[in-house]
């Protein structure tokens, strides 16, 4: 049913959001630079941390945000309105 779905959704909306606000502030910015299309080495370039700690970071958001993959990272950034179309830069 509808109401049935719309349950489904803002629920799932729910648990996306607090994964996100789950995230420590690096993790969160990682997520936002591989959202945006970064590499690895361009992430730790632009925070100045080395590749291994970037992997770290990646890892514990996958980890925490319960996507497999890179592709469901950005899923998810956009869903959520981390970002939104036309209005980033890497």
């Amino acid at each position: 049913s509808l109401i049935a779905d719309q349950h489904v959704e803002v629920t799932h909306d729910l648990i996306a959001q607090r994964a996100i606000e789950s995230l420590t502030e690096r993790e969160h910015e990682v997520f936002e630079l591989v959202a945006k299309g970064m590499t690895n080495d361009e992430i730790g370039d632009a925070l100045f941390i080395g590749k291994a700690t970037v992997k770290t970071h990646l890892n514990r958001c996958f980890s925490k945000l319960a996507v497999r993959d890179r592709a469901q990272m950005v899923v998810l950034a956009y869903e959520s309105g981390v970002l939104r179309p036309g209005r980033h830069q890497p």
